[in-house]
């Protein structure tokens, strides 16, 4: 299935925005990223999308080489509007390559009991229990695959180097946070719980324990001197980084059209 995707935010109806952090060190490779996002069930229309994601970029946005894993809702691609994983990959800026899941040939999957598009069935809950999912995204050197794995041990696969002239050398970029998509209609769906951060972790979506992966292999903790906001749709989305926790906080309820 090739990916009806966005890459960069746009006003137009069915344009996507996102509401995170990013990191990009002028002349650094990066060699992984990892972070523990808490999971929703927004709600959302027939062609909109909501979720979270960790998204690691080689190259120039418009050709870039890129893999994604989080949670969503997305009535287009799972047909209910029940929350899934995904994995998702492109190697040119999602122009003519661009597939979910394993509905083509790219992602590899080795766990035949963690397909990378579970339904979750637990979600948080505002101001109660919240459902977390830990992701590590790394690449192996010897071969320059990029492995996912979940909760710190269960791999579920990996995007083979041949898929990506780029990423095989390593990313430039890493994106922690939530994105969605607005309808037809220009109208912008609810991210995460649908409020606005707030610093309670129980409040909204976040991602906790954000680290990445350098060249000596080292895991290290982004500061928040390092760190890029990416807001696309102020006032309907916002974020917060505690550089204290290392958490993200990030959401808001949408609902308007972002001129």
């Amino acid at each position: 299935m090739r990916a009806k995707y966005l890459s960069t935010p746009s006003n137009a109806p069915g344009g996507e925005y996102r509401a995170g952090v990013s990191l990009q060190i002028s002349g650094e490779k990066f060699f992984g990223a990892t972070g523990i996002a808490n999971t929703w069930q927004p709600g959302v229309n027939p062609d909109q999308f909501s979720g979270a994601e960790i998204a690691i970029r080689a190259g120039h946005i418009d050709q870039a080489n890129e893999i994604r894993f989080g949670w969503t809702v997305n009535p287009e691609l799972y047909g209910d509007n029940r929350a899934y994983t995904f994995a998702y990959w492109t190697r040119d800026g999602s122009h003519t390559t661009g597939c979910y899941n394993i509905l083509c040939q790219g992602f590899v999957q080795v766990n035949p009991q963690y397909p990378p598009d579970v339904h979750i069935v637990n979600i948080s809950v505002t101001g109660g229990t919240q459902i977390a999912l830990p992701t590590d995204i790394t690449m192996e050197r010897e071969t320059g695959n990029w492995w996912l794995t979940l909760e710190g041990k269960t791999k579920i696969g990996y995007w083979p180097r041949e898929l990506f002239p780029l990423l095989g050398l390593g990313a430039d970029y890493i994106y922690w946070g939530g994105r969605v998509k607005s309808g037809k209609d220009g109208i912008t769906p609810a991210m995460a719980s649908g409020n606005l951060p707030n610093r309670h972790p129980d409040h909204t979506g976040y991602y906790a324990e954000v680290q990445y992966k350098n060249n000596d292999g080292e895991n290290l903790i982004p500061g928040g001197e390092v760190l890029q906001f990416a807001v696309d749709c102020k006032g309907s989305y916002d974020v917060l980084w505690d550089n204290e926790h290392t958490i993200l906080h990030f959401g808001g309820p949408g609902g308007g059209t972002c001129a």
